[in-house]
């Protein structure tokens, strides 16, 4: 096991230490070699994107291979076991990664109420305990592997942002949900080379002080949630200020990006904002490309888009499927999520796997007409002047056809920007809504500092 799975216990006490020892520590640690640190998977994996992605012809070996190691760790848990033989599969019969469209799906209900029987026994202690973020829900428990499962993902995020230039130990700051205390906005982090900036204290009052620490920091990088970033975009934009520098890009994930935020975005800070997705669970990855379409690399998990009676999506939209690879503690087949996606086949790939024109979360990303007509986040969430004087807004839905679009800002929009809000909002949602604005002290971060664009209250078939 590496280091940084026998210290991640001790996390949080090395947050709460005071500035100057932890910067003592973490320094000290940052001088390790990084074989040390991640261990050697770290650079086996680093090593395998590049091979696999100067090499498509390696891709299906190897991930015909990993994924039959993973249906071999499966069989000797209770839960699949038990669940294979209830849909008449058995162990033997799959012989390739072709046989998986044979295999029943599993979701988050699979994992709160099987949790245990899903581990494989002999590899328990080598477990690492992890839940989901709980954006659409309750928390999930699940467990990755030590050594293997946190290796994997830093080296495969690493691949996808060294697309723009980056590269381990560069100079960032991060946008997050970090709990600094009430009145504390940022810490540097020695360990990760970066600036720490809070997502929580983010408002117009607060604005100079980001933009400050930023200049004074300079980092190469911006990694943060898409609304964070979006936010002090428009924020700066409103008040017509600029970074002194410019980074060399902006580092999205965790949270659902929308073209018109994007385009602000890169507007405001002069560099290219890169995105991807993935998930807590790590059964699936991908990069956003220019054009806009999602690219899953097949080599991390295995992705599909399957219809509601889980058949594969040939055409038209589905919920997104992923079998996790590399995990032989709690493998994860078949894994659907709470995230719809659309298939394409008329965008370019610099990724093996599934391509997708885009992806949008399941319940708590649609509204609903009072016909039930669904309504995308993806169409609504737009940009306008009419937006600058407002700091952060949500839409929320207790029941069919009636919208509130809740906004803090530091003062009540005059009459006229009101107006023009509404007519802009009702162009999107059309026909059967009723729509209310209303000003609101604040708008809840979640646990984790991310920000939804809807709080959806209300079930689709209520």
């Amino acid at each position: 096991m590496n280091i940084e799975d026998r210290l991640y216990k001790f996390l949080d006490l090395y947050y709460a230490l005071p500035q100057p020892i932890s910067y003592l520590i973490g320094s000290t640690y940052r001088l390790l070699p990084i074989s040390i640190t991640m261990g050697s998977k770290y650079q086996e994996f680093s090593e395998l994107c590049i091979e696999l992605a100067n090499d498509q012809d390696l891709i299906g070996e190897y991930v015909n291979r990993e994924f039959i190691r993973t249906v071999h760790a499966a069989e000797k848990t209770k839960f699949y076991k038990s669940h294979y033989a209830d849909h008449g599969v058995s162990f033997s019969s799959i012989k390739t990664k072709d046989d998986i469209a044979r295999l029943p799906r599993i979701d988050k209900d699979t994992l709160k109420d099987n949790l245990e029987d899903m581990i494989v026994p002999d590899q328990k202690e080598n477990g690492l305990y992890l839940t989901t973020g709980g954006s659409s829900g309750t928390p999930v428990g699940f467990m990755m592997e030590k050594g293997i499962s946190r290796p994997k993902e830093a080296a495969f995020i690493e691949h996808l942002w060294s697309s723009v230039g980056f590269r381990h130990g560069d100079r960032v700051a991060i946008i997050r949900g970090i709990a600094l205390g009430q009145d504390r906005f940022s810490r540097f982090e020695a360990i990760k080379n970066a600036l720490m900036l809070s997502s929580y204290h983010l408002t117009e009052a607060n604005v100079d002080y980001y933009i400050n620490e930023l200049n004074k920091y300079q980092p190469k990088f911006i990694q943060a949630y898409p609304s964070a970033i979006y936010l002090l975009a428009r924020l700066m934009h409103k008040l017509d200020k600029r970074l002194d520098f410019v980074p060399m890009a902006i580092l999205c994930g965790s949270e659902n990006l929308y073209d018109p935020h994007i385009k602000l975005t890169e507007e405001i800070f002069g560099a290219k904002v890169l995105g991807w997705y993935g998930h807590a669970e790590k059964v699936m990855l991908a990069q956003r490309e220019t054009s806009g379409a999602y690219s899953f690399l097949e080599y991390y998990g295995m992705a599909e888009l399957l219809d509601d009676q889980g058949k594969p999506v040939a055409d038209g939209s589905g919920a997104l499927c992923g079998t996790s690879l590399n995990n032989k503690v709690m493998p994860l087949i078949r894994y659907v999520t709470d995230d719809m996606a659309a298939k394409t086949t008329s965008m370019p790939s610099t990724a093996a796997g599934l391509v997708v024109s885009g992806i949008d979360g399941r319940r708590h990303e649609f509204i609903y007409a009072n016909d039930s007509r669904p309504v995308s986040m993806t169409a609504i969430n737009i940009h306008s002047d009419e937006f600058d004087a407002i700091e952060r807004f949500q839409f929320v839905q207790y029941q069919k056809g009636s919208v509130s679009f809740e906004y803090t800002s530091k003062a009540e929009l005059e009459q006229a920007t009101e107006k023009a809000i509404e007519k802009l909002l009702m162009s999107k949602l059309l026909d059967g809504f009723d729509l209310q604005i209303r000003r609101v002290e604040e708008i809840k971060l979640s646990k984790n500092g991310k920000q939804t664009f809807l709080r959806q209250e209300m079930k689709p078939d209520e």
